[in-house]
């Protein structure tokens, strides 16, 4: 009679073996992971309005859950960042505790963490980060097809999270706004005389000036009176 799936993982865990063979299976999945969350960033972002429209007339599950998605773009961002984290900061851990077991807690410094610590970036960044994001930037509608549904359900179950950190982004952007700094059209006057010097030519300085004039030119000061305007009717020839 065959055993049952939870008595069968014992019994491999049991084994010499069997532990480390569970956990490069784990450490495997939680990179897979990474990748696509990595890459989904990149193929939500950068949908183009014609894909986006075809997600609107496609009655496909995954394009309405794309669209449900990139409705609210701060809360896409802040799911895809925390999951992410949670998924990095996972692999770290367990790939940290399986060297603690094998080595031995008296010989986890130095040399041993130094290349774990070197293994374990290389592996998130280029397994994790570069290649899904450069697969993600060509084929963006098919990648956020394939992540759709693992975003949106970590999307409802990060929701408290994800609000609370757009809550708290949106009052740190409030107070840069009110400490930045307005440049006055006089400021930018002062600077163009400083950043100008013999070698510019008044052509160029009116140019420049035009420039920074313009936001304060009104429409009244460039209109012409019908009086001053010379006009020719449409129809007539070239010879009259």
């Amino acid at each position: 009679m065959d055993e049952p799936p939870s008595q069968l993982l014992l019994a491999i865990i049991e084994q010499p073996s069997g532990f480390y063979v569970l956990i490069a299976i784990i450490l495997l999945l939680l990179l897979v992971l990474s990748g696509l969350i990595s890459g989904s960033e990149v193929a939500f972002f950068s949908l183009k309005p014609q894909q986006i429209a075809q997600c609107r007339e496609s009655s496909r599950g995954a394009d309405k859950k794309i669209l449900r998605l990139i409705v609210h773009p701060k809360r896409l961002l802040a799911t895809i960042l925390i999951i992410n984290n949670l998924v990095n900061i996972s692999i770290v851990t367990l790939s940290t505790f399986t060297m603690w077991q094998l080595v031995g807690s008296e010989n986890t410094e130095g040399e041993t963490i130094f290349y774990l610590s070197l293994i374990v970036t290389f592996a998130i960044v280029f397994f994790g980060e570069v290649i899904p994001k450069v697969y993600a930037n060509q084929n963006n509608l098919r990648f956020a097809r394939i992540t759709s549904s693992l975003i949106n359900l970590a999307s409802t179950l990060l929701k408290p999270l994800s609000i609370s950190l757009m809550g708290f982004s949106n009052v740190i952007e409030k107070r840069i706004e009110k400490r930045g700094y307005n440049v006055s059209a006089d400021d930018l006057h002062q600077a163009l005389e400083m950043t100008t010097d013999e070698t510019t030519s008044e052509e160029e300085k009116d140019i420049l000036r035009g420039i920074v004039n313009f936001s304060t030119i009104t429409v009244t000061q460039v209109m012409k009176s019908r009086l001053d305007i010379v006009a020719i009717d449409k129809a007539i020839d070239f010879h009259e």
